[in-house]
């Protein structure tokens, strides 16, 4: 699954326009995402991490799709959807090199399927656009799913019965579809297959990227990261810049 990549509304927008500053964004956000966090990173890691599994205890019997990677993910998910499970948590599934992980996925007695999006913040507003990137790798699945944001309920307290609620944005959702399409239609299969590759080796396309095709924007990023040192070697580097 090496040409698997998960996207949001920002990278997207940014591959139509440059598919070398969607890399570098990807890119940033995988590393961090190794990298050593900080304590407040830490934090709202953790936080993330107990309104989701708060948010599993409103859907009882759901079973949660485990693997080592993202490949066992999407195979578990095919698995349990064959075996007819009602609630999927984590359920995975990618398309033209498109991931995404359902945090709830509700079978309807007709086949259908509930998308709830879990969110640990209490505007709906936001998070629409991540929702559409789901609705449209399922429905080119021949999944029929119908969408809803899960959110914190800012009038709760603690003698609520639940800390959230349930949103259906549908139509929201509906009317951001083709926006989305035309952005991810450019983006996928290739776009995102080339990101996949890109990302194996920094310096092999840092000469693409330092090149006069490259937006300003690349080409800040990329000089930046040669002043801090991330380079391997000077002539390498003069190559880049120089042709």
């Amino acid at each position: 699954m090496a040409d698997i990549v998960s996207l949001n509304k920002s990278i997207i927008q940014e591959a139509a326009n440059c598919m070398r500053l969607a890399f570098l964004r990807v890119r940033d956000r995988d590393a961090k995402q190794d990298a050593e966090r900080s304590a407040a990173e830490e934090i709202r890691l953790m936080y993330g991490i107990k309104v989701g599994e708060k948010a599993r205890e409103q859907f009882p019997g759901g079973k949660l799709i485990q693997a080592e990677n993202f490949s066992g993910m999407l195979n578990a998910t095919q698995a349990a959807l064959a075996a007819g499970d009602p609630i999927l948590f984590e359920a995975s599934f990618a398309f033209e090199g498109i991931g995404m992980k359902a945090d709830v996925l509700r079978r309807l007695n007709n086949g259908d399927f509930d998308l709830i999006e879990v969110k640990s913040g209490t505007d709906p507003a936001g998070y629409l656009e991540d929702v559409a990137i789901q609705v449209w790798i399922l429905q080119n699945l021949g999944i029929k799913a119908r969408p809803f944001l899960m959110t914190l309920d800012k009038t709760a307290t603690i003698k609520s019965k639940s800390l959230f609620q349930i949103i259906d944005c549908n139509q929201e959702v509906r009317k951001l579809l083709p926006e989305i399409e035309n952005g991810l239609i450019k983006f996928a299969p290739a776009s995102a297959r080339e990101l996949c590759l890109m990302s194996r080796s920094f310096a092999d396309v840092a000469i693409a990227i330092i090149s006069e095709n490259a937006c300003p924007t690349c080409r800040n990023i990329m000089f930046s990261r040669f002043i801090a040192g991330e380079r391997k070697s000077t002539n390498f580097w003069i190559k880049a810049f120089l042709g």
